[in-house]
C-alpha cells in the first residue's frame, strides 16, 4: 500500500532532532513522498517543501486533486500555515497517521485514522527498515516543481519593480 500511495509528511512545531532530520531525509527519496516543514520544526533538507504557503499559491483550482495526499503523516506540534490547513481539509487524505505524544488525538484536518504514540524518529527509523517496492509515483517532483516555479515567479516578479518600496528593501534584506 505504501508504494502505491502518494504520502506527504507534514513536520510542525519541533525541538532540533538530527536522529528525526537523518531519518526523514532517508524517507524523503522516495519518489512519492513530499515532506511539508514549518519554520518551527527546527527540520532542514533541500528535499523538503519550506515554504508552504509559496507553493500552495502555485496550485491552481482545477489541479488540486493531482496535488493531494493518500496517507497524510504529521508530527510535531503546531502548524501555522492556515493554507495548509484548509488545503488538506478540503482533501480529505484516505489515512492520517499522527506520530508522536503531543494531543494524540486532536483532529486538525478532520481525516484522523491513527495515532502513533512513538518517537517520531523511531517511526520513520522503522518505515525505513520495510521492504517495500518503492517509487511507483512522481509526487515529490510533482509538488518540487511547482515549489520551484512559485519561488522563480517571485524572482522574476521583484526584477520587473524598478522603484524603491518597501518589499524591494526587505527582498534586498533577506538576499
Amino acid at each position: 500500500q505504501l508504494s502505491e500511495s502518494k504520502i506527504m509528511v507534514l513536520c510542525g512545531q519541533l525541538a532540533k532532532n538530527d536522529e528525526l532530520n537523518l531519518e526523514l531525509e532517508k524517507f524523503a527519496k522516495n519518489s512519492n513522498v513530499i515532506v511539508l516543514v514549518e519554520n518551527t520544526s527546527n527540520l532542514f533538507n533541500e528535499s523538503y517543501i519550506a515554504c508552504i504557503d509559496r507553493t500552495l499559491n502555485g496550485i491552481t483550482l482545477n489541479e488540486e486533486e493531482k496535488y493531494q495526499p493518500d496517507i497524510l503523516i504529521t508530527l510535531g506540534g503546531a502548524v501555522v500555515s492556515k493554507k495548509i490547513k484548509s488545503f488538506l481539509r478540503k482533501a480529505k487524505p484516505k489515512m492520517h497517521w499522527k506520530i508522536g505524544y503531543e494531543f494524540p488525538w486532536m483532529d486538525t484536518y478532520q481525516c484522523l485514522s491513527d495515532s502513533i504514540e512513538l518517537e517520531p524518529e523511531k517511526f520513520f527509523k522503522q518505515i525505513n527498515e520495510i521492504d517495500y517496492q518503492r517509487n511507483k509515483q512522481n509526487y515529490f517532483g510533482l509538488w518540487k516543481k511547482i515549489d520551484y516555479l512559485a519561488k522563480d515567479s517571485i524572482s522574476a516578479c521583484m526584477q520587473k519593480i524598478d522603484n524603491l518600496t518597501d518589499l524591494v528593501v526587505f527582498d534586498s534584506i533577506f538576499q
